[in-house]
């Protein structure tokens, strides 16, 4: 089986090797893949078009963003129209111009640290779905229960220690801007008759089967990089026992589903 292939967009500037070397290109070759930037590369033409040929055959685009570089937001451009997943990274959010506000970037703050933590979740849940387009897993947040994050398309499987009376939901803005208040709506549906707890922006909705469904909004703005927490309850209590949750999200240009298997484990120390 063949790697994926990574290619990456970053300014020619030695300020940037070490972000590239020990950040990008570490956290790429640790998962199994293949990333190279155009400078590694022998060929013949033109370096714009090799550029764009290599955008044409990668399975993945790491593009970082710092400095506004025009060249780099030209080979974004070329990579958007191509339809290509596209992992935005910049060290300031101030890079960030008006017209990409309202997509994901990891800005990692000049840290290879915060860098490598981050694009290792963004690569993992790419490679995991290589099969979605890039609109698809496109929603500028991460959905995480217990610390697990939620992958759409397959089932999650998640062990909750079972002296918890709540099972913790969180949302991590990625966005790069605020997200204002109402922006979007989570909906949870089981057999076992979960519901979002203790929350104030919660009400039920009836769906096409009868079924009562529990939705939450966000009351609040969420900052870029913050979380924010919900209860589910109650999760299962007996060692083993698991129950299988669908967790829905919706935004304005943005749906997903997720299933996930919360199974009891033993008591947290």
């Amino acid at each position: 089986m063949s790697k994926s292939f990574i290619f990456t967009l970053m300014p020619f500037n030695n300020n940037f090797d070490d972000i590239y070397k020990l950040g990008i290109k570490a956290t790429c070759e640790e998962l199994g893949t293949y990333c190279e930037r155009v400078d590694e590369q022998i060929f013949q033409g033109s370096i714009l078009d090799r550029i764009l040929n290599q955008i044409s055959k990668a399975d993945i685009i790491i593009a970082d963003m710092t400095g506004k570089n025009a060249n780099v937001f030209f080979e974004v451009g070329y990579a958007k129209a191509l339809d290509k997943k596209i992992i935005l990274l910049t060290s300031s959010v101030d890079d960030i111009p008006f017209d990409l506000q309202h997509y994901t970037h990891v800005i990692y703050d000049k840290s290879i640290i915060n860098l490598k933590e981050i694009l290792r979740k963004y690569l993992k849940f790419y490679l995991a779905n290589p099969d979605k387009s890039s609109l698809e897993m496109t929603s500028g947040v991460n959905l995480y229960i217990n610390g697990v994050q939620l992958v759409s398309g397959n089932t999650t499987k998640i062990e909750i220690p079972k002296n918890y009376h709540y099972a913790p939901i969180t949302i991590e803005n990625v966005s790069g801007k605020t997200l204002e208040a109402n922006s979007f709506q989570l909906v949870a549906k089981s057999d076992e008759n979960w519901i979002f707890d203790r929350y104030e922006g919660k009400k039920y909705i009836t769906d096409k089967s009868g079924k009562e469904n529990h939705m939450i909004y966000n009351t609040q703005p969420i900052f870029h990089g913050a979380e924010y927490s919900f209860s589910l309850c109650p999760p299962p209590h007996n060692t083993g026992d698991s129950i299988i949750l669908e967790v829905s999200f919706y935004s304005s240009n943005f749906s997903s589903t997720y299933k996930i298997e919360l199974v009891a484990g033993e008591n947290a120390s």
